[in-house]
């Protein structure tokens, strides 16, 4: 009995202690764990072809690990596809095509036009990375609305969009095609928040600092070093070896401070689609506060003649 309480007691101290080492930077892991990922990925998990293109590139990487080689670009179509996955991500790829089609470049910048997008993605559940890095910057933008108008300070500072640079005019692409959000919390610390791929990685640097939004003219982003884009890139390895298809060994990234305003100042401008997107993603937020009870919203058209449901 002696022997029984007494490792009771070690193990209870040994928990207590744990949790006295907690640092913020853990506090801040947490909540965007409990706060973005967790929400996304219990809402899309019912539907096993969520991410036909993670499906895709992780059938790529088992491949180069079970045969121990590595693909390059060109060698990619001689591993067959699986019928469903490939069928779903094609239906990705049409509707994206498809809105699309007649669309000016207004439209395309508008909040309904981005609005309707996400929600598509969450009403199918089913979507590309630039669907999860969305949702993953839109639930972050209203995440913090609701601690605004709770008086909570916010764990965070920004969230910001980074991308593989495009590089289509070449024959052989190097530089991949994945896109992912950066979050930085108030303990300095910055995080690699992927819905995608459902993880979080620490980053060792905040290179987002030394990042000024005049260098970003004309909204394309701001090229990070071959050093740091190397580090983003090894996030992704898998015992050395890339998918190819979205993530290269030579991957080069920007991150796009333009951009990502331009994303969050359509989150908080008032738009019925985005109260109609704001609805859904609620079912997975109990603590939101309802859309016109927010600080920007207050006093708006309430969306009439339509149904915000």
């Amino acid at each position: 009995m002696k022997k029984i309480m007494k490792l009771f007691l070690l193990s209870a101290l040994f928990s207590i202690t744990s949790l006295c080492f907690a640092t913020q930077a853990d506090d801040e892991e947490f909540e965007l764990r409990q706060q973005i990922l967790n929400p996304i990925f219990e809402h899309f998990q019912s539907n096993p072809l969520h991410a036909p293109g993670k499906l895709r590139a992780e059938q790529l990487i088992n491949k180069q690990i079970e045969e121990k080689t590595k693909y390059d670009y060109n060698s990619l179509e001689k591993v067959p596809w699986d019928t469903n996955v490939k069928n779903a991500y094609q239906k990705l790829e049409d509707i994206h095509k498809e809105r699309r089609i007649g669309v000016n470049l207004n439209e395309l910048v508008s909040s309904k036009f981005f609005a309707e997008g996400a929600k598509t993605a969450w009403d199918m559940k089913s979507g590309t990375c630039n669907d999860y890095a969305d949702l993953v910057k839109i639930i972050f933008e209203f995440n913090i609305l609701n601690d605004e108008e709770n008086d909570t300070p916010s764990f965070f500072t920004k969230a910001i969009y980074i991308k593989a640079e495009a590089d289509e005019g070449r024959h052989t692409p190097t530089s991949g095609n994945h896109v992912f959000i950066l979050i930085q919390g108030k303990s300095g610390t910055l995080f690699a928040v992927d819905a995608f791929e459902n993880q979080i990685k620490r980053l060792r640097t905040n290179f987002l600092d030394t990042i000024k939004d005049e260098e970003d003219k004309d909204g394309r982003g701001v090229k990070l070093s071959p050093e740091v884009s190397k580090k983003v890139t090894e996030l992704f390895s898998q015992d050395g070896v890339y998918d190819i298809l979205y993530i290269r060994p030579k991957t080069q990234w920007l991150v796009t401070p333009l951009f990502s305003k331009l994303r969050r100042n359509q989150i908080r401008t008032y738009d019925p689609s985005m109260a109609k997107l704001y609805k859904s993603l609620q079912s997975q937020f109990k603590g939101w506060f309802d859309y016109y009870e927010l600080k920007p919203f207050k006093g708006k058209n309430q969306c009439k003649g339509c149904s915000v449901s």
